[in-house]
C-alpha cells in the first residue's frame, strides 16, 4: 500500500514539474514546445484531475497559436503608423514597422524572383512568411517544399537576401530618430498588446501552476523596469530586455524544478531507509522465531537420549545433526545419525516418490532446495565418518562411548521437519517417506513418535534380515588374512632352511641350482603377499559398505517367521509404515498381503463412519490410544535382545515350516477385521507386556 501511494505522489510531482516548464514556454512565446510537452504529459497522466488540466492547457495553447497566426496575417493590411520626429531643424515622417522584428513580418512573397501566387501559398503553408526566414535557410531545406527545386530555391534565397538588405538600409538611423514621440506610441501599442496577452495567459495558468505568483511578480518587475527605462531606446533594446526577462523566467522555473527534484530524492531516500529498517526488523524476528523452534526440536531429541553435534561437521544448509548409539548386542552396535532441517513456512508440502511440491508455489527449484542439503549431508557423512579420525573422535566425545568401526553399523536417516503435516500421495501411512533418497518428511509434532518407530525399525532390520546375518561373518576377515600370510610363508621358510643346510655342509656344486629356486620362491611369495593385501582391503571396504544402511535401495529379505514376530510387536499403522519402507508398494508374501487387506478394510470403515475423513488425523488418534496405557513405562523402555540365530533355527527345525505357517495364519485370523475391537485390546495388552518385560 505504501509503495502504491509513493508511486502516485511521485507521478503527481513529475506532472507538476512538467506544468511549470509548459508555463515557461508559454511566457516565452514558444507555443510549439508548450504544445508538445502538454500532449506528452497528457499521455502519461493517469488521474482524471491531471487529464482535465492538460486538455485545457492544450486547447488554450492552440488558441494562442491561432491568434498569433491571425495577427500576423492582418498586419500587412493595417495602415502603417506614421512616426513623427520633431526637432528644432526638421520634422521627419517615416513609414515603418517598429513594433515588429524581421522574423515577425509577413511579406508579400510574390515579389521574390521565381515565386508566383501558388508558390507563395505553398511557402506560407510550409512556414516561410517573411524574407528574413527565407534568406536564412539553405537551398536543401527550402527544396523540401513541394514544387521547389534546388536551382529555384537558390534563386528565391538570393532574391530574399536582396529584399532583406533593402529593408535593413531603409530603417532610419538612430541619430535621426528622436524617440520621444516614437517611444510614446510604441509603449502604448506594446502595453495594449501585452495586457491582452497577459490576461489570456493568466486565465490559463492561474489555477494550475504553483509558480504563478512568482511569474506574475517577475512580469510586474519587468514592466516596472521597462517603464523606468522609457528613455531613448530602440526596438533592439526592447527586444534585448524581453530576452533577458524570458531567460530570468526560465532560470526561475529551472531552479524550482531542481528544488522539487531534490525534495523528491530526499523523500525517496527516507522511504527506502524506512523500508530497509522494517525489512531488517522483520528478518530478525523471523530468525529469532526459527531459532526458538529449532531449540524446541533439540529438546525433543534430547528427551529421546539423542546427542547434538554443535559443529555440524562443516555441512551447509542443515540445522543440526542428532546422533545416538544403540547397543544391539555385545558385538553389534547401531550408530544413528539424523541430519535434520526445519521448514518454517506454513505452506503444505506434497510428497511423492519422485519429487516434492510446495502448495501455493509454482517454482520447483524452491522445492528441490529443501532436500538437496540433507542429501548432501547423507553423502558427506557416509564418506567421512569412517575415514576421518577427527569426526570419529568428535562422535565418541559427544556420545561418551568408544566407537568400534568394525562392529558398528552406521545408519544415516535425513529428516525434513515441517510446521504442518505434509501430504503423501503414494500411500496412507504415518510418515511421508521417499525410498529412493531415504528421506523422511514429517511435522514437528510427530517427531517423538517417529524417533520411537525409527529405532524399532533399524533394530528389526539389523536383527532379523538375512543380509545382516551375512554381514556379521565378515568380521573375521582380519583373522583370515593373518592365517593366509602364515601359510604363504611356509615355502619360503623351507627353502631358506634348506639353503642354510647346503652352505653349512659345503655342497657348493648344487648351491647354484637352489639359489635359482630360492629366487623363484621369493618372487612367488611377494606376488602372493600383494594379492592377499589387496584382497584383505577389498574385504574391509566391503564390510564398511555393508555396515552402511543401504536397505532403502532394495527390498529387505526376511524369513516369514521373523516377519510374523515383527508384526506381532507392531500395531497396524506402524506395520504398514514398516512394510512400505522395506518393500515399497510390492506385496512379497502372505503376511504383507493380509496387512494390506486389513488396512484397506479399516480405512473403508472409518471413511463410512466419518464423512470428513482425514487419514493422518485418524492414524495419529489410533496411535495415541494404543500408547496411552503404557505412557508411564516409556521412559524405562529397553529394546529386548534379539533371538540368537541358532535358537531360531532350533525352534524352526522342531516345529517345521508347516507349523510356522499355521501359526502365522492363526495370528492373522485373530487380527481379522471382524474382531477389530478385540484385536486392539489384545494389541495394547501385548504391547504393554512387551514394554514391561
Amino acid at each position: 500500500m505504501n509503495n502504491s501511494i509513493g508511486s502516485i505522489e511521485t507521478s503527481s510531482d513529475k506532472l507538476q514539474i512538467t506544468l511549470d516548464f509548459i508555463e515557461g514556454a508559454i511566457i516565452s512565446g514558444d507555443y510549439a514546445e508548450a504544445l508538445r510537452m502538454a500532449q506528452n504529459a497528457l499521455s502519461k497522466a493517469e488521474e482524471q484531475h491531471w487529464v482535465d488540466i492538460f486538455e485545457g492547457v492544450i486547447k488554450r495553447v492552440k488558441t494562442f497559436q491561432r491568434e498569433s497566426f491571425d495577427r500576423r496575417e492582418m498586419r500587412p493590411n493595417l495602415e502603417k503608423p506614421k512616426v513623427i520626429t520633431e526637432s528644432p531643424d526638421k520634422v521627419i515622417e517615416s513609414d515603418s514597422h517598429p513594433q515588429l522584428s524581421f522574423e515577425e513580418r509577413i511579406d508579400n512573397l510574390t515579389e521574390l524572383s521565381g515565386v508566383g501566387p501558388k508558390m507563395a501559398e505553398k511557402l506560407q503553408n510550409a512556414g516561410y512568411t517573411s524574407y528574413s526566414q527565407i534568406a536564412r535557410v539553405s537551398p536543401e531545406h527550402l527544396s523540401a517544399v513541394k514544387g521547389v527545386g534546388v536551382p529555384t530555391a537558390v534563386k528565391i534565397i538570393a532574391s530574399a537576401k536582396e529584399k532583406t538588405s533593402n529593408l535593413t538600409t531603409s530603417v532610419p538611423e538612430l541619430k535621426e530618430l528622436q524617440t520621444n514621440s516614437f517611444n510614446g506610441s510604441h509603449c502604448k501599442s506594446q502595453a495594449t498588446k501585452s495586457d491582452s496577452i497577459t490576461k489570456q495567459k493568466e486565465s490559463l495558468i492561474k489555477k494550475y501552476n504553483p509558480l504563478y505568483d512568482n511569474a506574475k511578480g517577475l512580469v510586474n518587475k519587468g514592466k516596472t523596469e521597462l517603464s523606468e527605462k522609457a528613455s531613448p531606446t530602440t526596438p533592439d533594446v526592447l527586444e534585448n530586455e524581453a530576452d533577458n526577462f524570458r531567460a530570468e523566467v526560465k532560470r526561475q522555473s529551472r531552479a524550482k524544478s531542481e528544488e522539487h527534484i531534490e525534495k523528491e530524492v530526499d523523500v525517496e531516500e527516507k522511504t527506502t531507509k524506512l523500508f530497509d529498517a522494517e525489512g531488517e526488523k522483520e528478518k530478525r524476528a523471523k530468525t529469532h522465531m526459527k531459532e526458538m523452534l529449532i531449540d524446541s526440536i533439540s529438546e525433543i531429541f534430547r528427551d529421546h537420549n539423542y546427542s547434538l553435534l554443535q559443529e555440524k561437521l562443516y555441512i551447509q544448509g542443515i540445522d543440526g545433526i542428532a546422533c545416538k548409539l544403540c547397543i544391539n548386542s555385545p558385538s553389534r552396535q547401531i550408530l544413528i545419525l539424523i541430519p535434520y532441517k526445519f521448514f518454517s513456512a506454513t505452506n503444505k508440502i506434497i510428497v511423492s516418490e519422485k519429487k516434492m511440491e510446495i502448495a501455493g508455489l509454482e517454482s520447483e527449484l524452491l522445492s528441490t532446495r529443501l532436500d538437496v542439503p540433507l542429501l548432501n549431508a547423507d553423502e558427506i557423512l557416509s564418506k567421512k565418518v569412517r575415514t576421518t579420525p577427527k569426526i570419529i573422535n568428535a562422535l565418541s566425545r559427544v556420545l561418551q562411548e568408544e566407537i568400534s568401526i568394525q562392529t558398528t553399523k552406521l545408519c544415516i536417516e535425513p529428516l525434513l521437519l515441517t510446521e504442518i503435516p505434509p501430504g503423501f500421495t503414494e500411500k496412507s501411512i504415518l510418515f511421508a517417506y521417499q525410498r529412493h533418497s531415504n528421506l523422511h518428511i514429517i511435522s514437528k509434532s510427530d517427531l517423538s513418535s517417529f524417533l520411537e518407530f525409527l529405532e524399532r525399525k533399524l533394530y528389526y532390520i539389523d536383527s532379523y534380515s538375512r543380509s545382516s546375518q551375512r554381514k556379521i561373518k565378515l568380521g573375521t576377515s582380519k583373522r583370515l588374512f593373518t592365517r593366509n600370510i602364515k601359510r604363504l610363508s611356509y615355502p619360503v621358510l623351507s627353502v631358506g632352511a634348506f639353503l642354510t643346510f647346503i652352505i653349512a655342509t659345503g655342497w657348493y656344486d648344487i648351491l647354484k641350482y637352489f639359489i635359482v629356486v630360492g629366487y623363484a620362491t621369493f618372487s612367488l611369495y611377494l606376488g602372493g603377499l600383494i594379492f592377499l593385501v589387496r584382497y584383505h582391503r577389498k574385504k574391509e571396504s566391503a564390510q564398511l559398505n555393508q555396515n552402511r544402511n543401504n536397505y532403502h535401495s532394495k527390498d529387505i529379505d526376511f524369513e516369514e517367521g521373523d516377519l510374523a514376530l515383527i508384526y506381532e510387536e507392531l500395531d497396524l499403522e506402524q506395520m504398514a509404515q514398516f512394510s512400505y519402507e522395506c518393500y515399497g508398494k510390492k506385496i512379497p508374501n502372505k503376511i504383507v498381503e493380509n496387512l494390506e487387506k486389513m488396512q484397506i478394510h479399516r480405512m473403508t470403515m472409518l471413511s463410512k463412519q466419518s464423512p470428513r475423513y482425514d487419514s493422518a488425523r485418524i492414524v495419529r488418534k489410533n496411535k495415541d490410544r494404543a500408547h496411552k496405557i503404557v505412557n508411564e513405562n516409556l521412559s524405562n523402555t529397553k529394546i529386548r535382545e534379539p533371538f540368537k540365530r541358532d535358537k531360531r533355527e532350533e525352534v524352526d527345525s522342531k516345529r517345521g515350516v508347516k507349523d510356522a505357517k499355521e501359526a502365522t495364519t492363526k495370528m492373522m485370523t485373530l487380527r481379522s477385521p471382524n474382531n477389530e475391537k478385540e484385536d486392539e485390546i489384545d494389541l495394547v495388552k501385548k504391547y504393554s507386556t512387551f514394554l514391561n518385560d
